[in-house]
Order: C-alpha cells, then sequence, then structure tokens
C-alpha cells in the first residue's frame, strides 16, 4: 500500500506503545508483516535536552514513524527538524490519556483546545522535511472528532490515525467504528483506524469503514505474529517453543541493533511473551526474578518445550 508517500508492504501497523515498541519489537515486528512501525512517543522537551539519547533509528528498519507529544511550539519545531533526518514520518499524540499528560497540556487533553492543535501541526509540518500525521482519539462526540479531524487536516498533516474510543473508556469498550467511517468520509488524507484489533474478524470489521489501514497495539505484545495470522486470515495456537524462539529473536535483533539496549525491556518482553499456555504462570514468576539477562536465558532453556 502507499501511505505518506511510503510504499509498504501492508496495511497493518505497529502501534507506539511506551516502553514496549523499542527497536527489537519494531524490527520483530516487521518481520512478520507489519507494514509500518511506530516508535515510542518522544517528549519534545526531552528531546530538546538530551537528544542523542533518541536518536536510536538503525537504517535496517527503515521506513520507521516516529511518535511525538508535548505542546511547546519551540521544542516541537526543533524536534521535527531533527527527527526528519531520521524518520520517515514524524506523528504527533493528541492520544494519549494519561493523566500525567494532561496535567502538563498534552496527549489527549488538547482535544479541548483545537486553536493549540492548530498551532502544533503547523509548527511541525512546517519544520518537518517528511510528512506528519497525527493521532486522535473521539473528542467527545463523532460530530466533534471530525472538526478536530478537519483541522489537523487544514493545518497541513498528511494522514490521521484515529483511536476509536473516547478518553475515559477502558479496553473493555468495544471500539466506535462510526467515527473512523466518517473520517474517512470527509478527509481528503489517509485514515488510520485503531482499537481492540486482536483477530482477521476484527480487522475485517474496521476495513468496512473503507479506513486506509489498521494499527495493533495491545494484542501484539507477546504476539508479533499477529500480523502474519491476520495477513493469512489464521490464528494460530500459542505454543510454548514458538513463544520462546521469538523471544530469543527479539533479545538478538535488541542486542544487535538498539545502542541502548536495556535489560528492563527485555523482561518486560519476556513476560509478555511467556504467557498463554499451560505453565505461563510459573514461568512468568521465574521471569520476574530475574536480575539480568543470563539469568533470563536460564529461565528459557530450562522451559519443557
Amino acid at each position: 500500500m502507499n501511505y505518506c508517500g511510503l510504499k509498504l508492504k501492508s496495511d497493518l501497523f505497529l502501534a507506539p506503545m511506551h516502553e514496549y515498541t523499542n527497536v527489537g519489537f519494531r524490527m520483530l515486528c516487521k518481520k512478520y508483516n507489519a507494514g509500518l512501525c511506530y516508535s515510542e512517543m518522544i517528549h519534545v522537551d526531552s528531546f530538546y535536552r538530551d537528544e542523542e539519547y533518541f536518536l536510536n533509528f538503525p537504517e535496517k528498519e527503515k521506513p520507521v514513524a516516529v511518535q511525538i507529544i508535548g505542546n511547546n511550539l519551540k521544542s516541537i519545531g526543533y524536534t521535527c527538524r531533527v527527527l526528519s533526518e531520521y524518520a520517515d514520518v514524524i506523528d504527533i499524540n493528541f492520544g494519549c490519556p494519561m493523566e500525567k499528560e494532561a496535567e502538563s497540556m498534552c496527549g489527549a487533553v488538547l482535544l479541548n483546545f483545537p486553536k493549540k492543535i492548530e498551532d502544533i501541526v503547523k509548527t511541525a509540518v512546517k519544520s518537518s522535511s517528511v510528512p506528519v500525521s497525527a493521532k486522535i482519539r473521539i473528542a467527545g462526540t463523532v460530530k466533534n472528532t471530525l472538526k478536530i479531524g478537519k483541522l489537523i487536516e487544514k493545518s497541513g498533516a498528511s494522514a490521521i490515525t484515529i483511536h476509536a474510543r473516547k478518553i475515559k473508556d477502558n479496553y473493555a469498550i468495544k471500539p466506535d467504528l462510526r467515527v473512523i467511517k466518517e473520517l474517512k468520509n470527509n478527509l481528503t488524507i489517509p485514515v488510520v483506524g485503531n482499537g481492540g484489533i486482536d483477530s482477521y474478524e476484527k480487522y475485517k470489521e474496521m476495513k468496512e469503514t473503507k479506513c486506509d489501514a489498521v494499527m495493533i497495539g495491545k494484542a501484539s505484545l507477546g504476539n508479533p505474529l499477529i500480523f502474519k495470522d491476520i495477513k493469512e486470515n489464521k490464528r494460530a495456537l500459542v505454543k510454548i517453543k514458538t513463544q520462546t524462539e521469538l523471544l530469543k529473536e527479539y533479545i538478538s535483533l535488541d542486542k544487535k541493533y538498539n545502542k541502548h539496549y536495556e535489560f528492563s525491556y527485555t523482561k518486560r518482553h519476556a513476560l509478555a511473551f511467556m504467557k498463554g499456555f499451560k505453565g505461563s504462570a510459573q514461568i512468568r514468576n521465574k521471569v520476574s526474578e530475574s536480575k539480568n539477562e543470563k539469568e533470563l536465558l536460564k529461565v528459557i532453556k530450562h522451559i519443557d518445550i
């Protein structure tokens, strides 16, 4: 598919997820049919203070989308100028519902301040040499969300992603696909649907809105094969051997390509991989107790597969 000037192998995207979508996991998901992978969100003020730490995008994983969050226009401009040399798409987060971000006037709370959204998008577009997209949630009503979408398009964004839930909705709430359809029917830029996709059936249902691509988040954790399974319209059984091999593959990729390799990420992913099969609770307990990679690999080695 074509998206923001990029020719992608799939219309399935990996969502940006804090403390999960690091280099190794992005590359693993891309191997198994994710068309475009998004980085963890980068706060523009943190980037402005220490950009070197965040510039961790190996050529091997391109194309890559980098998500930013913040409201300081100076920091946004600077971050977009620098990231343009590394990212293929810069995505602005207007969808994060966390109280921490709301208190600092970032993320989804900005859906209540359209003028600020306009200023942020215009600044990002002006400062970036690559396409700029934005990610939002339902802004109260479908009608109001459409207004925000039109504003983002008018401000120069090349695409928009909509998580089809409201700010206070938990993950048990079914996504409202009407809002995706409404955006697609009224905008000229690509629309990416997001929310609750964990099977081919749900993917197909979301695609009935005519959205250009579908973004997968939580369902990919510990299961990068979901992109391949949806592509092939199947649901693979969770097997200990497969999960163990995928975890080892993740560790190998992250150690090879991530210049800031951290065991805390490996452990977090290990806990996600080691679930869904008989005896997984005991294995996860042992993983939780591991203090370094050597101890973790010892746990994996002694799993009866």
